[in-house]
């Protein structure tokens, strides 16, 4: 999510951040990242204020599903999945996850299938399911690179060298 930055994301959201209702899709797509930043940051520093900034975004989200499921589908799901993850309902992440990679490949938002890999990855490595979480990376890492997102790939790569020294640190 941005590199993992989520306090920059944060900090340049603040300065940006809507007091409204969403009112075009590119408003979606900010309040998106912003929020999904602020549920990564919920998790990390445990400030109830990033949670309710995540939050408020999805009953939005459900509604704005119902005129536009082609655009917001997966995104929603991916919402879900972090809520879910948030509050420690791992199955429902799972699930979430899951439902969001599907909607995206479906809807051919490859960048969004990609993202939604990646992030599942993310949870798996954070929840100690190694193998699993390398796999989702790995597919993330593909679809980032049909994308033409090298960055991304780059990104997502050295993510996965410093969990691998963090886990390798952890069992020596």
């Amino acid at each position: 999510c941005y590199f993992r930055e989520f306090v920059d994301v944060d900090r340049i959201a603040r300065a940006n951040r809507s007091t409204g209702e969403p009112k075009r899709l590119l408003d979606v797509f900010i309040a998106f990242f912003d929020r999904l930043a602020c549920l990564c940051l919920a998790r990390q520093t445990f400030q109830a204020k990033y949670r309710t900034i995540g939050e408020q975004v999805i009953e939005t989200m459900i509604e704005l599903a119902h005129h536009s499921r082609w655009n917001i589908e997966n995104k929603l799901f991916l919402m879900q999945a972090e809520l879910h993850y948030l509050n420690g309902e791992y199955e429902k992440a799972e699930a979430s996850y899951e439902a969001s990679i599907a909607s995206a490949r479906s809807h051919r938002f490859l960048n969004e299938e990609a993202y939604a890999y990646e992030l599942y990855g993310v949870y798996l490595l954070e929840n100690r399911m190694v193998d699993k979480g390398h796999e989702k990376l790995d597919i993330a890492i593909e679809k980032y690179a049909e994308w033409g997102a090298l960055k991304k790939v780059e990104h997502v790569k050295k993510f996965k060298e410093v969990m691998d020294s963090k886990f390798l640190s952890e069992y020596m």
